[in-house]
């Protein structure tokens, strides 16, 4: 399958009424410069991406922590832009990185930054920084989409601190393709690794799993992100999950 280009999408997603591209990307802007801010807000808007915009590090990285995001757009003349742990090495975020390099050089070999857009900032220039990072972003969106699903893991082992206990009667509140987010009937501890046979929706199938449990609370919520899976495996929730989304990107099979 061609993936579609952008102005085919705008137009494919605009004659489904129902389905609204504003609801598929998101992105956040780090800078204080009115001229990018604005020719962002402009192309952004044109293709649908809500954007979110940050004043400081601090600012940024907050919001960064606590929505969910695809594309991060940094000014590296905002002298405090190579502090952002979004883009260091070890960095769990996985989005897409955009700089804007203008007059202050900022050190980049050691940065997870995908595509550099010179300053000043143009609506074409920048449109087409865009659409150059456009099928990593759809395919980190489609990776990364949260099913709402309610199913009752099939088994499930916890491993912390090289103790092994059951969890019984836990159940899948979403699901992804990276992982889960999980309701059981005590607190998951943060850290822990899980094992545990999922049953994919609507279907007789099921995927073996394993995982970290990233965040819990006090009530059982946990978010697991999956190890690598098998090839078998990953397939089988492809499969199931890919024509689930409530979008189509016209992305490669």
């Amino acid at each position: 399958m061609v993936p579609l280009s952008f102005p085919r999408i705008h137009r494919f997603h605009k004659e489904r009424k129902n389905v609204a591209l504003k609801n598929v990307f998101s992105a956040l802007l780090l800078s204080k410069d009115g001229g990018s801010l604005y020719v962002a807000g402009k192309v952004f808007g044109e293709y649908g991406v809500e954007l979110n915009t940050a004043l400081s590090v601090q600012e940024f990285e907050e919001k960064i922590r606590n929505r969910r995001l695809d594309l991060a757009v940094v000014d590296a003349d905002d002298p405090e832009a190579g502090r952002l742990t979004c883009l260091g090495p070890s960095s769990r975020w996985n989005g897409i990185s955009i700089l804007l390099r203008g007059n202050r050089r900022m050190t980049v070999d050691d940065q997870r930054i995908h595509l550099i857009v010179p300053k000043p900032l143009t609506a074409d220039v920048f449109s087409r920084g865009i659409k150059a990072v456009y099928s990593a972003m759809a395919k980190h969106r489609l990776l990364t989409y949260r099913h709402p699903v309610t199913l009752r893991l099939l088994y499930a082992r916890l491993l912390h601190h090289g103790k092994q206990r059951p969890v019984e009667r836990a159940t899948v509140l979403n699901l992804s393709q990276t992982g889960l987010c999980v309701s059981a009937p005590f607190s998951l501890p943060k850290g822990a690794l899980v094992s545990a046979n999922l049953p994919l929706p609507e279907s007789a199938d099921s995927v073996n799993f394993s995982g970290t449990i990233m965040w819990s609370d006090a009530s059982g919520r946990a978010g697991v992100q999956f190890h690598q899976l098998s090839t078998f495996e990953r397939r089988k929730l492809e499969e199931h999950l890919n024509p689930r989304v409530p979008w189509r990107l016209g992305l490669p099979a």
